[in-house]
């Protein structure tokens, strides 16, 4: 069974789940001449800022929390 992406213009519509796909366009990003690292570290808690600071922001974390 093919899954066809939703219409565009009926996004505002849809209400993501736990299965929705979705994908970081990283050339829209540098289009608008901003950085993804920078706006995911401020939506850090402060004890994870705290945590990484000093971290290079082009350094990549793969971090996962199993109990979530």
């Amino acid at each position: 069974m093919v899954t066809l992406p939703p219409d565009p213009a009926l996004s505002q519509f849809i209400k993501p789940t736990l299965d929705t796909l979705f994908h970081i366009d990283y050339s829209w990003w540098e289009q608008q001449g901003l950085d993804l690292n920078i706006k995911l570290v401020s939506h850090l808690c402060h004890d994870h800022r705290e945590a990484y600071a000093g971290q290079p922001l082009d350094e990549k974390i793969d971090w996962v929390d199993w109990e979530t």
